[in-house]
């Protein structure tokens, strides 16, 4: 299994859920 780099688990983190100004405001 290769690791996730830093950069790529925030890309999918961010796709699972996106975390929005609006959002979270």
């Amino acid at each position: 299994m290769i690791p996730l780099l830093p950069m790529d688990r925030g890309m999918k983190l961010e796709e699972m859920c996106p975390r929005n100004p609006t959002e979270v405001s």
